[in-house]
């Protein structure tokens, strides 16, 4: 067996086929750690604005992939999807309080919405989201949720009991629980 060896031409880097009507110049946009998206997207829109009156004659700058109405998107979707989840649990809390006292009612809707309240006030202003924490945000508002409704069910099923057994009301309900 022989082999031969020889030079051959370099390899192109940084120009692409664009939609097969000849070879174009590529650039990609990198993002720091922890940037908003939104707000880097913005900031190149704006730059490449400012640059295109510099361009030389036949020269232009063609975005070929825009994340920006991907992101709003699914803002927009999830914002919607959180309104109808927060309507579907306030039609099923409401029903569900009806047979209960007015205090189990309002514990079902308080619990959940100042639990969220507060865990909200607690994440740094300098984090940004992305679609999966907001994802997993509108999980996490319908599983405390089915806890509040959970926990309120069984504390009346407690004193059901409680009141089955001897025939009164508890004095202090906190004791009874533990």
């Amino acid at each position: 067996m022989s082999a031969r060896v020889h030079l051959g031409g370099d390899l192109r880097r940084g120009v692409a086929e664009l939609d097969g009507k000849g070879e174009v110049v590529g650039g990609i946009v990198v993002m720091r750690y922890g940037e908003n998206a939104l707000s880097v997207i913005d900031g190149i829109k704006s730059k490449i604005d400012s640059i295109k009156s510099s361009l030389p004659a036949g020269v232009r700058i063609v975005p070929t992939y825009d994340r920006s109405e991907l992101i709003n998107r699914s803002i927009a979707t999830l914002r919607e999807k959180l309104i109808e989840e927060s309507i579907v649990v306030a039609l099923g809390l409401s029903r569900l309080s009806l047979a209960r006292p007015l205090r189990a009612g309002r514990d079902h809707h308080v619990c959940p919405s100042r639990s969220s309240c507060r865990s909200c006030r607690c994440i740094d202003s300098h984090l940004t989201s992305n679609i999966m924490s907001l994802g997993g945000i509108a999980i996490a508002i319908g599983a405390m949720v089915d806890a509040a409704i959970i926990m309120v069910e069984n504390a009346h099923k407690s004193l059901e009991h409680f009141r089955e057994e001897h025939g009164r009301e508890p004095n202090n309900a906190r004791a009874h629980a533990r």
